[in-house]
């Protein structure tokens, strides 16, 4: 069409002379160009450093993935804004990008380099409560880095009544701490004694009372399993708050 020819010619006139197009033109360079099918125009300006980049530019290359029924060009797409928002240090959008593409470790490690708070990661998982996002925050491992303790994890589940992933972090919590959950518990500095005494009534719940709710674990070997572990970490628990009272 006129309008791209005339975006092209633009475009190729400021890669001469080194000179970036305006913030406003950059988002109608891409329109036109995404909009007439020419995601080739689109990736060889962003790749080359030639757009003004902003927010709204990664939104709008985002939108495209609305209607679009080719997978593969639509993870283009994320891949393209993600990009954009990175430069643009929307940290929240960026996350965003890596949960649709399914990197998740790279997610969690990008929030870790751009020093997201301990309230942001409790956010990232309120928005993102899935087993693969919980097993990455969750410090189920003495040392390993994990953002978020075992009673932040679970609360913030248990609030949202995510009892299928509760049970799902316990089973995986039991074989990576092979039952030795005491050091991990005691370890734990950053809980208050209320905190504890709100796991200890969380995990008595699922643990003492009834392990599994709604039947969504059927394997009657894998309920005494999860039953087992619950006993061993409200066990574990216990002992930590016991010495907390004692230290008062």
């Amino acid at each position: 069409s006129p309008l791209l020819a005339y975006c092209e010619a633009i475009m190729s006139s400021a890669e001469a002379v080194s000179h970036r197009p305006s913030i406003n033109d950059s988002i109608e360079y891409i329109n036109c160009a995404l909009t007439e099918g020419r995601d080739d125009l689109v990736i060889h300006w962003i790749a080359q450093g030639q757009l003004t980049f902003s927010e709204v530019m990664g939104d709008i290359i985002l939108s495209f993935c609305n209607n679009e029924q080719d997978s593969k060009k639509c993870l283009m797409y994320i891949t393209l804004a993600q990009t954009i928002y990175t430069h643009c240090e929307c940290h929240k959008k960026v996350t965003r990008c890596f949960f649709q593409r399914g990197l998740y470790k790279n997610m969690i490690s990008y929030c870790q380099e751009v020093n997201f708070t301990n309230k942001e990661f409790m956010q990232l998982l309120f928005t993102y409560p899935t087993i693969d996002i919980v097993k990455l925050l969750c410090k189920h491992e003495a040392n390993n880095s994990g953002p978020l303790s075992i009673y932040q994890v679970i609360n913030l589940l248990h609030s949202q009544n995510k009892w299928d992933i509760i049970e799902q972090l316990l089973l995986f919590i039991y074989e990576k701490a092979n039952s030795n959950l005491l050091p991990l518990v005691i370890m734990e500095i950053s809980i208050t004694q209320r905190q504890w005494q709100e796991i200890l009534e969380i995990i008595e719940s699922i643990g003492l009372n009834k392990i599994v709710r709604n039947n969504i674990i059927q394997n009657p070997c894998l309920n005494a399993l999860l039953e087992k572990f619950a006993l061993e970490l409200y066990g574990a628990v216990l002992t930590r708050y016991t010495i907390n009272n004692l230290n008062r």
